[in-house]
């Protein structure tokens, strides 16, 4: 008779005899489970600013540790340049349109902060054609060290 601990995830396999408890057998890890037997979902926070609309956005953040800072002051050539990303979803290609006639970068980072993409263009329109995974991402548009935009977009 099997008699698994409560409040926890067990695999019960077909004609294997007992049981695996799931979960972290990382000790390191925040959700370290010493009860454990097979390894599952470790959790190891990242903290700074989750905020994709604070100034500091760390996009490899996975615990807002309260850092986030929201410009009170913009500068003046901030407040023309505006960018467009589109479609979102996106399929196979990526349009972004900015206002800034400058070189602009575009970084394009996936749900655990991984930088996946990074392109410069010279500002204006371009397309862009990641190979990139379905899932979502965040991106971060700049001109001269300057954020015109940040934001998610959706592979499908």
């Amino acid at each position: 008779v099997l008699n698994p601990p409560v409040d926890t995830h067990i695999l019960i396999e077909q004609n294997v005899p007992g049981f695996a408890i799931r979960g972290c057998t990382n000790p390191s890890a925040a959700n370290y489970n010493l009860q454990a037997t097979q390894n599952y979902g470790c959790y190891f926070p990242v903290p700074g600013c989750t905020d994709a609309t604070a100034s500091n956005y760390n996009p490899a953040a996975n615990a807002n540790d309260g850092s986030c800072d929201f410009i009170t002051a913009i500068p003046e050539k901030a407040l023309s340049l505006t960018a467009a990303v589109y479609p979102n979803p996106m399929h196979s290609e990526l349009s972004i349109n900015t206002t800034s006639r400058e070189r602009t970068h575009v970084e394009l980072f996936d749900i655990q902060g991984r930088l996946v993409l990074q392109s410069e263009f010279s500002g204006g329109e371009t397309t862009l054609k990641p190979d990139i995974s379905a899932g979502l991402y965040y991106y971060r548009i700049t001109s001269n060290g300057i954020t015109i935009k940040t934001g998610k977009i959706i592979k499908q």
